[in-house]
């Protein structure tokens, strides 16, 4: 899974996850691209 989120920075992070059960491990989490941030707009 793919989310998006604003921590305190103001800093848009795409963070790609995995959920087993009741447990999420994150596997990737890094500063947007322009491309992500616009994703991220347009919703």
């Amino acid at each position: 899974m793919l989310t998006f989120g604003v921590p305190q920075e103001d800093r848009l992070l795409a963070v790609v996850h995995a959920e087993r059960g009741r447990a999420i491990r994150i596997i990737r989490a890094r500063k947007t691209t322009r491309r992500g941030r616009g994703l991220y707009e347009q919703e």
